[in-house]
């Protein structure tokens, strides 16, 4: 969920004057993720509030980049980088699969879930930090150069 509010995918449509495709979307996505709620919470339990939120979160971003694919007369796999994309993919399951083993190990010697819960945090996203930190700069450099030529034109 964090990905997508990141990368603000409504913003194409945005530019393009499409904010009322986005209301709808949007509209759309509570009245699904209300429902999906329920649903869920009564077949899973406090799980199902949260699966539900992915399943929608997940569903509301790709509609969205399919429009905006549409919108650039391109289509949603030339809109990434595939090399880097399954790169990020697996070091996110690598990082998650030593971090999940990291909870378990911990959560036999610490009582507190919270502790459990922000040192494996911080375990998964430091690493991740390390991997990309080159592409974050390079990221970082690009977003900034757009910005000081808006600012000169």
């Amino acid at each position: 969920i964090d990905i997508v509010d990141l990368l603000n995918i409504t913003l194409l449509l945005s530019a393009a004057g499409k904010t009322k495709t986005i209301m709808g979307i949007s509209m759309g996505t509570f009245v699904l993720n209300l429902i999906l709620n329920i649903v869920l919470y009564k077949g899973m339990g406090l799980l199902g509030p949260a699966i539900a939120s992915l399943i929608v979160t997940i569903l509301q971003g790709i509609l969205v980049l399919s429009l905006s694919a549409k919108e650039i007369q391109t289509n949603i796999m030339k809109m990434f980088n595939k090399k880097f994309g399954l790169v990020f993919l697996l070091e996110n399951l690598c990082v998650g699969i030593l971090v999940y083993g990291l909870r378990i190990l911990l959560l036999r010697v610490v009582p507190s879930y919270f502790i459990v819960m922000c040192v494996c945090y911080l375990c998964y996203i430091v690493p991740l930090l390390l991997l990309n930190v080159k592409r974050l700069k390079q990221d970082i450099g690009i977003i900034n150069s757009c910005k000081l030529q808006s600012k000169g034109e």
